[in-house]
């Protein structure tokens, strides 16, 4: 998840001062956002991103997490966007679903379910 990357990234800035400071993170992701708001969801990346979060070593940061809309022809979305495609794929292209949140697979499960019973039922009228 590139928020977990974002954490990452940002506890490597080395800044010698000990005054509060505010990191956003910016992304297109509203799920993602609303599973770590979600106090019920125990998943092991959200856990993750509330431990990197409220780590001692991030003493005095203001972690913001803000939505974005997606595809907005912003540079910087549109690579994020290929290194999350790379990140959930090895390297032959292929999906490894291990890496994806289960909210997504489930989402595509049910959009495929409506849409499978959606042309049943169109095939079923027309009969």
């Amino acid at each position: 998840m590139s928020i977990t990357k974002a954490l990452e990234a940002k506890g490597k800035i080395d800044i010698s001062q000990n005054k509060p400071r505010t990191a956003i993170i910016f992304t297109d992701s509203r799920i993602s956002i609303d599973s770590i708001r979600n106090t019920k969801n125990h998943s092991n990346l959200i856990e993750e991103i509330r431990k990197k979060v409220t780590s001692p070593e991030r003493a005095n940061w203001n972690i913001e997490v803000s939505w974005v809309k997606a595809h907005v022809g912003m540079v910087e979305n549109e690579l994020a966007d290929r290194l999350a495609k790379a990140a959930a794929s090895d390297s032959d292209g292929k999906i490894i679903f291990n890496r994806l949140p289960s909210r997504y697979l489930i989402s595509k499960i049910e959009e495929g379910t409506k849409m499978k019973w959606q042309k049943e039922w169109e095939e079923c009228a027309k009969a």
